[in-house]
């Protein structure tokens, strides 16, 4: 459904002499249209929740993880730099790296910002 059967559909209103017939065609295509358009948003709407669900929020969780591991890293690595002996050395080397949840990088917030306009 698009814009040209709507200007087809006033076409063939303005052939038809009887003027409860061109209203009735007319209306329904109209009525048609913004169902489809509707439908359409509401599907893409889906799409965008689907992606931050599954994409965007995990990749921002990842982002907080690894942004608190480095920050927990950073004060053993200050006692090292402080203090350069083997105890500090095996504690800054033995820090455990967090667990990051897998996102598979499919789509970006950019590409699906762009669709917007």
């Amino acid at each position: 459904m698009n814009i040209n059967k709507i200007g087809l559909s006033l076409l063939n209103c303005i052939r038809i002499n009887n003027d409860v017939n061109k209203n009735i065609f007319l209306n329904k295509d109209i009525k048609d249209l913004r169902e489809y358009n509707e439908k359409k948003h509401n599907k893409y709407l889906e799409d965008i929740s689907f992606y931050i669900s599954n994409y965007e929020n995990k990749r921002n969780e990842n982002t907080t993880i690894y942004e608190e591991y480095l920050n927990r890293r950073f004060g053993l690595y200050k006692q090292w730099l402080d203090n350069k002996n083997i105890d500090n050395l095996h504690k800054l080397v033995n820090f455990p790296r967090p667990e990051l949840n897998d996102v598979p990088d499919i789509y970006t917030k950019q590409r699906i910002v762009s669709s917007l306009k």
